[in-house]
């Protein structure tokens, strides 16, 4: 933002504070609120939980000593707190203020789930996934407030208020602190481990002028106690030994070499602390960088979680592919065997593992024995090993046509999934004659693909001798009519 914008946004601050001084009324707060409870207190003063007496309404009361707090300091918290509060994600401030004879008073949004502190577990931190969720949420309203160049100032987990204990609705809150960008600011007491390096290291008398990348180098530590349940430094000076281990890394830029206390991270999360940590102020990227990182896994834990599960889940996925196969495995082999049993024996049967061929003498009338006398097929489709050879021997009935037939819509390798029934009736030449390739342009697993070429160009047999062959079998009654159509067709 360049300085006449910033110029413009200060003085329209100025004039929204000047009409709330005169406007603002002085109360007698046991008049209008009936006090509930307490809800926080500090330097500032006291947060209190109160309903409206004539509204029946619950709200947030922010009471400020007169003794401890300047009139102007007060009116411009209420008034960026005004400026900000339409951000789904930093708290509401109803256009409420008043005095009392000890008080400046200002109304807030009510917040009943705590703030981040209230849910943080000491050495764990929080759940990936909810620490997703707080970063999301955040980045947007540090953004929002940044462009329109404000910096908070005061960015930490006592400061994020909750509307539900699993963080779905966050919201920023207290802008006591909050200045344009560009205000001059002096040495701090007391600094905290969210404080930069740049402001830990200023020296009394020195001034540093404000700027966002103080909230991001903030915002950045947070992340990482909300991720570990612990803070990485004390203090961002290099007296601390794990800030001057971080910063010696942050130098080297080498990820292999990444400090004791952040080894539990991925690179990709790694990537994140660097840009958003950056030693230099003008290199830290802007807040909403953290939304590049959010579809990656942060934690190794979680990295190790999501392969273990990818894995089982692959597993699962092939034992159902071969439970199917197993189930649709012999149904499929038996409309094949049918279809490749056209083919006379002495030339196919030599070629097919799994041939009726083999399964004996037995049952020589029976309709099976006849198909089988005509052929077996060269199968490449044959099971080989999914299902036994003996299982082809024992299926001799003559519902083995009745299944083909029945089947023959849903197999690759049906007639009638390869050639419509006009083509059936216009075709009356033998099958020797009819090119492969115009079935097996139409299907993976036509003719072609079960007996060779030279197969059927030794084969005498016609369409008409096929369908005669089919009468001599034993059929449902159902299938019967299917065929005796076909003939009829034909």
């Amino acid at each position: 933002m360049n300085q006449y914008d910033l110029a413009e946004n200060e003085a329209a601050l100025q004039e929204m504070m000047e009409l709330t001084s005169q406007t603002m009324p002085r109360l007698e707060l046991k008049e209008h609120y009936r006090v509930i409870q307490e809800l926080g207190s500090g330097s500032y003063g006291r947060v209190l939980l109160a309903e409206h007496r004539k509204r029946g309404k619950s709200m947030a009361l922010k009471l400020m000593q007169k003794k401890m707090t300047r009139r102007g300091s007060f009116l411009l918290e209420y008034c960026i707190s005004i400026c900000l509060a339409s951000h789904p994600h930093i708290i509401g401030t109803f256009g409420i203020a008043f005095e009392t004879k000890k008080h400046f008073v200002f109304v807030q949004q009510l917040a009943l789930a705590g703030d981040l502190f209230s849910i943080l577990e000491p050495g764990v931190g929080l759940p990936e996934l909810v620490v997703r969720r707080c970063t999301r949420q955040l980045a947007d309203a540090l953004d929002f407030m940044h462009s329109k160049a404000l910096v908070h100032r005061d960015i930490k987990l006592d400061n994020i208020l909750l509307f539900d204990k699993d963080c779905r609705l966050i919201k920023l809150a207290d802008f006591g602190l909050t200045r344009l960008q560009g205000f001059p600011i002096s040495p701090m007491s007391g600094n905290l481990p969210y404080t930069c390096p740049e402001l830990c290291s200023l020296e009394m008398g020195d001034i540093l002028d404000l700027d966002p990348s103080l909230d991001v180098w903030a915002f950045g530590v947070l992340l990482f106690c909300l991720s570990t349940g612990y803070f990485p430094w004390d203090l961002a000076l290099d007296s601390d030994n794990q800030y001057q281990e971080f910063a010696s890394w942050q130098n080297d830029q080498d990820d292999s070499f990444a400090p004791s206390l952040w080894k539990a991270f991925t690179d990709e999360a790694l990537e994140m602390f660097q840009k958003l940590l950056a030693l230099n102020p003008d290199k830290r990227s802007p807040a909403v960088e953290v939304l590049k990182y959010l579809e990656t896994p942060w934690r190794i834990s979680t990295l190790n979680k999501m392969v273990e599960d990818l894995d089982n889940y692959h597993c699962l996925e092939t034992e159902n592919n071969m439970s199917f196969l197993k189930v649709n495995a012999s149904i499929e082999c038996r409309v094949f065997k049918e279809v490749c049993s056209r083919t006379p024996i002495s030339e196919s049967s030599s070629g097919c593992h799994s041939s009726y061929a083999d399964s004996g003498d037995e049952n020589q009338n029976s309709p099976s024995t006849i198909l089988s006398k005509k052929g077996s097929s060269r199968c490449s489709s044959s099971l080989n090993g999914l299902v036994e050879e003996e299982k082809w021997s024992e299926d001799k009935s003559s519902s083995s046509m009745a299944l083909y037939d029945t089947c023959s819509s849903a197999c690759p390798g049906s007639p009638t999934s390869m050639v419509s029934e006009e083509k059936w009736i216009e075709d009356k030449r033998p099958c020797s004659r009819v090119p492969s390739s115009e079935y097996s342009s139409r299907c993976p697993s036509s003719f072609s693909s079960f007996v060779p070429e030279e197969r059927w160009a030794g084969s005498t047999l016609s369409l008409e001798e096929l369908v005669d062959d089919t009468d001599d079998i034993s059929l449902p009654h159902e299938e019967e009519d299917d065929l005796g159509f076909l003939a009829e067709k034909l």
